[in-house]
């Protein structure tokens, strides 16, 4: 009496000789959805009844718009965030990887497709010269300075978009004084300035000139508010210095790079597309509402809650050239041409980098995903996770080298999908299950993704349609088993299939006798199934494929045996 049988089922393990399998693993193992430890089959992309404006789109972003979702897609490796400014209505959504940062909002993407209809230059510059002003009036009756307490005072001026964006500050004026509290100074503000970029892109939509005003001359005094006005216009100031409003906030909110404040003059200001290292790309969003992108071995960090605001000083550098980021909580993970890193903290200017000791490099900016409390990346070995406390090539027991290889690592994208990380590369794709170490392929391929975490949805870019990710009809799955050495040469005659398999919609089983294929069998029921006679051999291996679900499998010598486990 002899029987074996299959109750679980696993991913694949290429780094292991077939008769080596254990626990379940495969040498195939495609089309499949092992999420219960069953034999389920993976269901294919369903038709959105969106469309794409490219066959090649690498960039992916449904941007909520009210009704539906508009999809933001590019055939550039775009990174695209929604920004947390609180208080606003417009969905202010935030992209990198084109020449420079850019933003967009609601009201801007009411047209047709491609989306985004219109874009803003992220950041706003200084005024490109001081405000000017003039000789004080004089309005009462005091005639001689001696009599009055005398003020010294300067003004400076910032830019300030129609999203109420305001930008770092002019130089100021030249110091004036005011000798009596009623006397008027007029103030001219700069115009709009012409502002230089590269062909294509966008610029800020500066429409608003905020006046700042110093209480005394003393050194280190607060510019405090003084009014809001028109570029290009000439107000009169008589405000009282205790009726001076809120100290500037914006002193050191630059623009992200690429930019150099050296390129200023009285009418154009000119951004530098020389920046060292090019501009702001990976743009991520942390928790505490700081955002992060890098250029180089930079990682830039914007104000909390101001992503147009990148002050100079809340920068990092680390050893290698950055490739990717992602936030998990206030933790920032940094993927780089050598080791990952790690920056944590709650303030900007507060952040400590951490080098993690695992030896492995991202070879794709684009294979970095947010697992919830972990990022995966595909490295040259195969993928690596990190965590807030290190990072491990998880895949190290199941996948070697030479099998990762031949996927080409470098040209890996990746999305999340109910606790699993969904990579697609050129011929096909694959799904890993970090809590089950399960690796599984599939044929279907893809250039582009998205998360719209609401539908709990993965959208997919297909040719030139958007797809929901395994959403539509089941597909054939094909799995195949360890390669089994027994004790003793056996000819198994039955097989018991368990599942949900029919007439209509058979397991086809193929059983591989000392490496000689045999004809296939359709099972169409649970009921034991009479096997062709086949030879007395050592070694058995067993694949199954099909379009419903499988629970087990079960061969015996004869049919009385299929109840012996």
């Amino acid at each position: 009496m002899a029987s074996v049988s299959f109750k679980l089922f696993k991913g694949i393990s290429p780094k292991l000789d077939p008769k080596e399998l254990q626990g379940g693993y495969a040498q195939i193992a495609s089309n499949i959805d092992l999420t219960s430890g069953k034999i389920n089959p993976l269901k294919s992309p369903l038709a959105s009844g969106s469309s794409t404006f490219s066959a090649v789109a690498k960039s992916l972003y449904g941007f909520p718009n009210g009704a539906g979702t508009l999809w933001f897609e590019d055939n550039d490796e775009h990174s695209v965030v929604q920004g947390a400014v609180p208080g606003t209505t417009e969905n202010r959504t935030y992209l990198s990887g084109g020449a420079v940062p850019e933003m967009t909002y609601a009201s801007l993407n009411t047209g047709v497709a491609p989306f985004p209809n219109t874009t803003r230059r992220l950041g706003v510059p200084p005024p490109v010269s001081a405000p000017g002003i003039g000789t004080p009036s004089t309005k009462d009756e005091h005639t001689d300075p001696a009599d009055s307490d005398k003020i010294t005072t300067a003004y400076v001026c910032t830019y300030v978009t129609d999203q109420y964006e305001e930008g770092p500050p002019s130089v100021p004026s030249g110091l004036i004084d005011i000798y009596y509290v009623d006397q008027e100074v007029t103030v001219t503000v700069p115009s709009t300035p012409s502002i230089t970029t590269p062909t294509g892109a966008p610029t800020p939509n500066i429409t608003k000139v905020r006046i700042y005003r110093v209480a005394t001359g003393t050194t280190g005094a607060a510019y405090q508010y003084v009014t809001e006005t028109t570029p290009g216009s000439v107000i009169t100031d008589g405000t009282l210095t205790e009726n001076l409003a809120a100290s500037i906030t914006s002193t050191n909110w630059l623009p992200p790079p690429p930019f150099n404040t050296v390129s200023v003059s009285s009418t154009t200001y000119q951004y530098d597309w020389a920046y060292p290292t090019g501009a702001l790309k990976g743009l991520t969003m942390m928790a505490n509402g700081i955002m992060a992108g890098y250029t180089g071995k930079e990682i830039c960090f914007s104000e909390a809650y101001y992503p147009h605001a990148w002050p100079e000083e809340y920068r990092i550098t680390i050893d290698y050239d950055i490739v990717g980021l992602a936030a998990v909580g206030q933790t920032l993970v940094v993927s780089t041409k050598g080791n990952p890193y790690l920056v944590t903290g709650v303030s900007p200017n507060s952040l400590t980098q951490t080098k993690l000791e695992v030896n492995q490099a991202c070879v794709s900016s684009r294979s970095m995903v947010d697992m919830g409390e972990s990022v995966l990346y595909a490295a040259p070995d195969g993928i690596v996770q990190v965590k807030s406390f290190g990072a491990k090539l998880v895949t190290g027991d199941i996948i070697d080298r030479d099998y990762w290889q031949s996927l080409t690592p470098s040209g890996i994208h990746a999305y999340y999908w109910e606790d699993k990380y969904v990579g697609f590369h050129s011929t096909g794709g694959f799904i890993y299950a970090p809590s089950s170490n399960d690796f599984t392929t599939f044929t279907h391929t893809a250039t582009a993704g998205h998360n719209i975490l609401e539908e709990d949805s993965l959208y997919i870019s297909q040719g030139t349609s958007i797809t929901k990710w395994a959403q539509g009809t089941a597909g054939t799955f094909t799995w195949k088993s360890a390669e089994l050495m027994l004790d003793k040469p056996l000819a198994f005659s039955a097989v018991q299939v368990i599942g949900h398999h029919t007439v209509a919609e058979p397991v086809v089983l193929t059983l591989t006798l000392d490496g000689v294929e045999q004809t296939a069998v359709s099972i169409t029921s649970n009921s034991p199934v009479r096997l062709p006679s086949y030879p007395r051999v050592y070694k058995y291996e067993i694949q199954v494929s099909g379009t419903t679900t499988v629970d087990s499998i079960t061969l015996g010598n004869t049919i009385k045996d299929l109840g012996s486990l």
